[in-house]
């Protein structure tokens, strides 16, 4: 990897839909990722057939910061598209240990999570799902909050987190298989 992990996109579980295959709310649909990211630029900058392909695989969190605007995440999905031939994929078993803040107290739990990265950073992106998972250790520092370990844990404050990004270094992670496989299957990767 080029970079220490330090701008993480989080990536929320799309809208569910209808029995009739219409979304929940298209006044919440199309309002979602009005106000998720972007700096101006619509979706962040993901032209609009991009976005088609996108909102029934993930939705976006909102980061809070600039530097998730301005077309950052989809000229990271520009490098992925680009160097495809050089991804794998791939899963792990962690164990998420969440250091709880609130009333709920602290909570440990195993769980899969699904990778997509360079085959070169492989084994650095399965050390760094770890770190991830364990907020008990905290020898890192992202821009904004991560939250997987708070996903793993089944947090309320985490229950629509599904997937991650790293912008930097052009990979992805998932505890969602739904949204995991939906992306493969959107890049042509084979598990």
């Amino acid at each position: 990897m080029k970079h220490r992990p330090y701008l993480i996109q989080r990536l929320q579980k799309p809208y569910p839909k209808l029995d009739n295959d219409k979304p929940k709310s298209t006044m919440m649909e199309a309002l979602s990722n009005a106000f998720s990211f972007g700096g101006g630029l619509v979706n962040g900058g993901i032209s609009k057939d991009a976005m088609k392909l996108l909102k029934d695989i993930w939705r976006y969190d909102y980061m809070g910061s600039a530097e998730f605007e301005w077309g950052a995440v989809p000229k990271s999905l520009e490098r992925i598209v680009d160097c495809i031939q050089k991804y794998v994929v791939g899963e792990i078993e962690v164990t998420g240990k969440y250091k709880s803040w609130d009333k709920s107290g602290d909570m440990e739990e195993k769980a899969q999570v699904y990778f997509v990265c360079i085959k070169e950073d492989e084994k650095e992106v399965c050390e760094w799902i770890r770190k991830f998972a364990d907020d008990t250790k905290r020898d890192y520092q992202t821009k904004e909050s991560v939250g997987l370990a708070g996903t793993i844990c089944k947090h309320q404050y985490s229950k629509d987190n599904g997937g991650w990004h790293d912008i930097d270094n052009h990979y992805l992670f998932f505890t969602d298989k739904t949204m995991f496989d939906g992306f493969c299957k959107l890049m042509g990767l084979k598990k």
